[in-house]
């Protein structure tokens, strides 16, 4: 008997400016049942979000050209419109707190189960 996937039909964009990490990730998001919309950048990412609904955003913030916390900030003074009101889950190794309230999760990138948890937590946060 098949097992339901843990991610079933939750949607990420996922922001990862190494396309060979974008690329495993959006395979372990696949499996576990997600749909994925991809970014190479954070400019590339609040396009996406202007036209594109998801239910949580997946960032890997090394490369990217800004540190985490920057990347929190600049996702909540957007509009709730354009998604900032998105949950996030950053993956990093910058001190982040991680608020419930601010719908913020940050995890260690070494942490795969922890990073699916976050994921879930974060998509039932959005509905």
């Amino acid at each position: 008997m098949e097992s339901t996937p843990l991610l079933n039909r939750v949607r990420v964009l996922v922001v990862a400016a190494d396309a060979t990490m974008g690329d495993a990730v959006e395979i372990i998001l696949h499996e576990a049942g997600a749909g994925v919309t991809r970014a190479g950048s954070w400019a590339e990412a609040v396009k996406r979000l202007s036209s594109v609904v998801v239910d949580v955003v997946l960032v890997f913030d090394w490369g990217l050209g800004m540190g985490a916390a920057d990347m929190s900030r600049a996702l909540r003074a957007l509009s709730p419109g354009q998604g900032g009101e998105t949950p996030l889950v950053l993956l990093t190794y910058d001190h982040v707190p991680s608020s419930a309230t601010e719908r913020i999760w940050a995890v260690r990138p070494t942490a795969l189960e922890a990073m699916m948890r976050a994921l879930r937590l974060a998509a039932g946060a959005a509905h």
